[in-house]
């Protein structure tokens, strides 16, 4: 932890609270803010570093509670793309997946892994946390418990309901995830596993959190034509199950469902208003990121991937999951706006930047045929951006006082580097700030900051965190409030933002005049 001492200057303080800035200094020591506001000489040791950050702003340290670096936070800890825009913590562990049981994972998963560099196991989530102190993280890191991991681990049949023994089971190893230092559950309920789960199961789960008042984020069942029952079913279950619950990158997808959007933060109001603690959270873009294997019913997935590409190559079967995948396709917005951002397939990677439709028009069959075969011909290992948000929608979530701002990516490595992975890995925040609340006046830039800072801290209950003030934790970014931009693009998405100027981590500074300092300060936060 940093043991140096920098008085910062002339700075323009947001203190992560939504209170309007003032003008003042900030005093670093030991790790910890010292001093805030007006300082006198007195207050500081001789050795102090000074700067006159005149013109900068200052605030406390992004806080990005839906991450998916459950392992790339070991393979890649200097984690550039996030202190380049800001964040200091990031929490893994969302949509139902967390690192903490890698003995259900498959094989094909572990080469991966392996090839990028990993090359260590673990045998719980304590041991993989410190694990992933030993790899130094540049940020803090912190990660929830993922259902769908802990069903994987408990039943070799995902698609099947868990018996008694099977449920007290995943119990067991969530109240175990939890002693070690896990800040709540997460489920991805439109995916597999978690999507076999039924509601029941899910409150029970549930419950095991809400003994601990932790939360339990939730990736809805259904973003699309079913959206508003999705919303319906994580109310219930945050109900029955008396926790906390925070909405998983909330959005409704598909020009036929738009408009929904307000209706489902009425019903999130109304449950509030009845005493149920509910936040959601969003990342500033029009387009999601996902596996292509989105278009598949669940019932062809109730073996895995294999399974899958074994009913691909039966007629009957294969007729019936391109029914379901072309009316899906079609109420989330057609075949035109999914386009293909990563594909493992050599010989397929021409396609990326892509959408299905103009694949499908080169190679002469219809589109969904078109991604079946990719499907098939990739082993299942395609990613997208689909384009199926509407801006209306999107603000009304983020004018909404609950919300809060996530990236849902992931550190860029090098394994990335042929892919065109999704611009919010390298721009969601500053975006947030400089297009939404400067130039679109969407919310005030002192309440676009709560949302990255405080509102995010206390819904994980993260202490020391997400707000400026004597005594917590060094945390602060500083930047040029006119010169913030994100620059990344779906096309080019590997442009850093501009206007980060510093990004301190426990008092040390990671970044500095906009440039790693190689200073990896960054903690594991563990709940005690």
């Amino acid at each position: 932890m940093g043991e140096e001492w920098y008085l910062l200057e002339g700075l323009q303080i947001y203190d992560g609270t939504g209170n309007p800035p003032f003008e003042g200094s900030i005093l670093i020591g030991d790790g910890r803010l010292r001093a805030l506001g007006q300082i006198d000489d007195y207050q500081m040791p001789c050795t102090a570093k000074r700067f006159d950050g005149s013109g900068l702003s200052a605030a406390p340290g992004f806080i990005n509670t839906h991450s998916h670096s459950d392992t790339a936070v070991l393979i890649n800890p200097a984690a550039e793309n996030l202190l380049r825009q800001g964040i200091t913590t990031d929490v893994a562990g969302n949509c139902g997946f967390s690192a903490c049981f890698p003995e259900s994972w498959t094989e094909s998963r572990w080469e991966a892994l392996k090839s990028q560099g990993l090359t260590e196991c673990w045998k719980d989530v304590g041991d993989y946390l410190c694990k992933v102190q030993q790899a130094k993280p540049a940020v803090n890191f912190a990660t929830l418990i993922g259902h769908g991991s802990i069903r994987q681990a408990v039943t070799e049949e995902p698609g099947e309901a868990l018996d008694k023994k099977q449920k007290e089971d995943m119990k067991r190893l969530i109240r175990d995830a939890l002693q070690q230092g896990a800040w709540g559950i997460s489920a991805g309920l439109e995916r597999v596993p978690g999507c076999f789960a039924d509601t029941n199961e899910l409150v029970e789960i549930a419950r095991v959190a809400g003994r601990h008042d932790l939360v339990f984020a939730c990736h809805l069942r259904d973003e699309g034509g079913s959206f508003l029952e999705a919303v319906d079913e994580a109310i219930e279950i945050a109900e029955r199950g008396s926790v906390r619950l925070q909405v998983s990158h909330m959005k409704v997808c598909g020009q036929l469902n738009w408009g929904k959007m307000a209706d489902a933060l009425q019903r999130l109001d109304t449950a509030r208003q009845q005493g149920v603690d509910i936040g959601a959270d969003f990342y500033p873009y029009l387009a999601t990121s996902t596996k292509l294997t989105v278009i598949l019913p669940n019932w062809a997935l109730r073996e895995g991937y294999e399974g899958a590409l074994r009913l691909l190559d039966d007629c009957d079967a294969r007729s019936k999951i391109a029914r379901h995948a072309q009316h899906h396709t079609m109420v989330h917005g057609g075949w035109s706006n999914i386009v293909i951002t990563d594909i493992k397939s050599p010989e397929h990677r021409h396609l990326q930047g892509k959408s299905i439709a103009e694949v499908s028009t080169e190679v002469g069959c219809p589109p969904v045929q078109c991604a079946l075969d990719l499907l098939q011909e990739a082993a299942m290992d395609v990613r997208i951006a689909r384009f199926a948000v509407s801006e209306e929608d999107l603000r009304d979530l983020m004018s909404h006082p609950y919300s809060s701002v996530v990236s849902d990516g992931t550190i860029v490595g090098k394994s990335h580097l042929a892919a065109l992975p999704h611009p919010r890995n390298f721009g969601a925040f500053p975006r947030m700030l400089a297009h939404y609340c400067r130039d679109e006046q969407v919310l005030p830039k002192a309440e676009g900051i709560r949302r990255m800072t405080s509102l995010p801290a206390s819904r994980l209950n993260l202490p020391d965190r997400g707000i400026l003030r004597e005594g917590a934790a060094a945390d602060v970014v500083l930047f040029d409030a006119e010169q913030l931009q994100d620059r990344a693009s779906y096309s080019e998405p590997y442009c850093h933002p501009a206007g980060i100027f510093a990004v301190f981590v426990n008092g040390s500074p990671a970044l500095w005049g906009g440039e790693l300092t190689g200073q990896r300060e960054g903690r594991v936060l563990r709940r005690e």
